[in-house]
């Protein structure tokens, strides 16, 4: 681990990297800031509204390394994504965020979220099931209650979830 002072100015290089009009510059230096954690999140939360795919994309990967709460909101804001490669690294993401999360005291609504539609899933869900239980389970839709029924019908859709 870097000393703080080196820590800050490397983060601060990386920041002027992000200004780069070369993609793969950005997008190299998003995946070292993930490197570094939680104190460039404020920076990476930026680059999920770059104009490049594979900026956007390494983002989210990039989020998925640090592990804290406070990454889940960005990645939910990423399922909303135009293009659909990132939509998809983000469900993979946020998936195995989930399997870290398991068993553990979670404060976000995300993370609570995150845990609530996890058990209900199959291996190798299909990625918008995932995506639109996640939403739902954000927005409240899902409870215990329902949780079985609602994602046997996003199954039985998911074909059409657009």
């Amino acid at each position: 681990m870097l000393p703080e002072r080196q820590r800050r100015e490397k983060i601060r290089t990386l920041a002027r990297q992000l200004e780069n009009t070369d993609w793969f510059v950005r997008s190299e230096a998003v995946k070292e800031l993930g490197k570094i954690g939680k104190p460039t999140l404020p920076l990476l939360a930026r680059t999920l509204k770059d104009k490049t795919n594979s900026v956007r994309v390494s983002t989210v990967e990039a989020l998925g390394t640090i592990e804290h709460e406070a990454v889940l909101p960005h990645l939910a804001q990423a399922l909303q994504d135009k293009n659909e490669v990132v939509r998809i690294v983000t469900v993979e993401t946020l998936e195995k965020i989930a399997r870290r999360l398991q068993g553990k005291n979670v404060e976000s609504k995300e993370a609570r979220a995150l845990q609530f539609v996890v058990p209900y899933f199959r291996e190798n869900e299909h990625w918008q099931v995932f995506q639109k239980a996640f939403q739902a389970a954000l927005k409240g839709k899902i409870t215990e209650k329902n949780a079985r029924l609602y994602l046997k019908q996003l199954r039985a859709m998911k074909g059409n979830l657009k």
